[in-house]
This record gives structure tokens, C-alpha cells and sequence, in this order.
């Protein structure tokens, strides 16, 4: 991800790569975050002073966060999500479903059922929002839980979806 200096915002993440003026790129995974954040140092020179005043490892999370949910209301609109228990179960079982995102107050039954009927390597990712919010987000009611298929039109969220867990 490119980090740029912003004139009146200070250091925040071009998503777009084409912010003018001084930058630099970071891994989005928490070890790359948390050595720079020891050594600010190290991105002085790209970002100068405005780098002092961010907790890198939080714009980061809140950014990947804000687009992730994004790229959930776009997979929804497309088509690229499966909600419902019962569908999302059956998608598992029928391997057309390649993560699994989840709300944070899902029951502990439901989350055990999704993982024997996904198996060991599926992805699964919490995000801070409850069931209603979830649902809503989607344009629908109360969701635990929500499968991404593997549509093209899902691919930002699946990107936004493993920045988030590599950040922890």
C-alpha cells in the first residue's frame, strides 16, 4: 500500500497510487507495520515529520476496514455472496464458496457448523459489525455469517479481506 502525505490530512493511504507528492509503499501485514512503527526512521525520508503524529497500524486497519465494507456492498449487489445458513451451508459443501466473513456476535453453534462444513483451509474473517449491521450492509436482514464465491466481482473484498487479517 502507498502511504502519502496529504497537505491539510498528513500521512494517510493512496489507494489509488496517484497522490502527488511524497510517499511510500508498506506491506499491509502487521510485522512490516510494527517494525516501521519501532523505527519511524525508516519512512522519514519518504514522509518527512507528518509520519511523528499516526499510529500507522490503526489508519491502516480503519482504511482496509472502510473499504472492505465497500467491497461487501458491491459483492452483494453483484451477486457474489451467499447469506443464510442453510444456502451458505449448502454452498460449503458444494466448494463454491471461497471465504467466509463473519459478524462478531455469531453464536458459537452457528461458527462451529461453518467450520465442519468448510473445512480446515477455508478463510474466515470477523468484522466489527453485528448481525444487523451485516444485513444491512448487504440490504437484507440479520446475517451471522456471509460466503464469498469466487466471482471476479469479489475480488476487492477478497483482497480487503486478507489485508485485514494479515494486519491481526
Amino acid at each position: 500500500m502507498r502511504l502519502a502525505v496529504h497537505p491539510e490530512l498528513g500521512v494517510v493511504v493512496d489507494y489509488t497510487a496517484k497522490m502527488p507528492g511524497r510517499g511510500v509503499w508498506l506491506h499491509p501485514r502487521r510485522e512490516c507495520v510494527a517494525r516501521v512503527s519501532k523505527s519511524p526512521g525508516m519512512l522519514r525520508r519518504g514522509l518527512g515529520p507528518a509520519l511523528l503524529s499516526v499510529d500507522l497500524l490503526v489508519m491502516m486497519r480503519e482504511i482496509i476496514l472502510r473499504s472492505a465494507l465497500d467491497g461487501l456492498s458491491m459483492a452483494s449487489a453483484s451477486g457474489a455472496l451467499v447469506g443464510g445458513h442453510e444456502r451458505l451451508t449448502a454452498a460449503l459443501r458444494q466448494g463454491t464458496v471461497t471465504e467466509i466473513v463473519l459478524a462478531v456476535d455469531i453464536a458459537d453453534r452457528t461458527l462451529r457448523s461453518l467450520r465442519e462444513a468448510a473445512g480446515e483451509t477455508m478463510a474466515f474473517t470477523q468484522l466489527p459489525l453485528d448481525r444487523d449491521a451485516l444485513g444491512n450492509k448487504v440490504g437484507r436482514g440479520p446475517r451471522a455469517a456471509l460466503g464469498l464465491t469466487s466471482s471476479r466481482s469479489a475480488n476487492h473484498l477478497r483482497r480487503q479481506l486478507r489485508r485485514l487479517r494479515d494486519l491481526g
